[in-house]
């Protein structure tokens, strides 16, 4: 494939925005640690984290 054919995205700065996607179940209550600090690593990194409530396996009531 030649390489002028890829299109390759800007890399990521401080400022810019990630946005975490869930599996169709989202993640179980034990691993909410594991989100919370990768989220704080990230944010410590200058990014901000945009997550919604599917990701921990919330449901709407």
């Amino acid at each position: 494939m030649n390489k002028r054919s890829i299109r390759y995205p800007q890399p990521l700065v401080p400022g810019d925005n990630i946005g975490v996607a869930a599996p169709s179940s989202g993640v179980g209550e034990s691993l909410h640690y594991y989100l919370e600090e990768s989220r704080h690593n990230m944010e410590r990194l200058g990014y901000g984290v945009g997550t919604r409530y599917e990701l921990r396996g919330s449901k709407i009531q």
